[in-house]
């Protein structure tokens, strides 16, 4: 009972209070104007080139190095010559410990794809057949999609590779 004699005044209270009529206000709009032409630095001479008119004039180049530069360029270029291996990617299609196994997929890949390089290694007890010098993952991951069609266990490693002929 006393909840609800205390209660009753304030939600009358509050609900009065929330349906005052709102007070009429006067809109005003202000817009900023600010003018910086004052400090603006005034180009006399520009205006004629920017606009199109008057004469070009040639200039000679007083400090030339195309030469150096060339010799440079042909010093770099003899430098990457001389690489012959980068890290790149093999697709690495028979491992395990029998050499007949492993010659047999090494003719099955050279049977199949006669364009491609082959690598038979042996590290105790473990014959591993690699195939490719790609220096792309996706060119290797290419070849291991038609490589899956006859190895299902092949894979991709990571490798140093040999360059191509062409790029040295």
């Amino acid at each position: 009972m006393k909840w609800n004699n205390v209660l009753a005044p304030i939600l009358l209270v509050a609900l009065l209070a929330s349906c005052k009529t709102p007070q009429k206000t006067t809109e005003r709009v202000y817009t900023y104007k600010e003018s910086l032409a004052a400090y603006r630095p005034t180009v006399e001479g520009d205006a004629v080139v920017a606009s199109g008119g008057g004469a070009v004039a040639d200039v000679t180049p007083t400090h030339q190095i195309n030469d150096e530069v060339n010799d440079l360029m042909e010093k770099a270029s003899e430098k990457n010559r001389e690489i012959r291996y980068a890290q790149g990617y093999r697709v690495q299609v028979y491992t395990g410990t029998s050499r007949e196994e492993a010659n047999k997929a090494k003719e099955r890949v050279y049977y199949d794809f006669p364009n491609v390089d082959v690598y038979l290694s042996y590290n105790q007890p473990t014959f591993k057949l690699k195939v490719g010098d790609y220096t792309d993952r996706l060119d290797a991951q290419k070849a291991l999609v038609r490589l899956k069609e006859h190895f299902p266990t092949a894979t991709i490693v990571d490798e140093r590779v040999n360059l191509p002929q062409s790029n040295r």
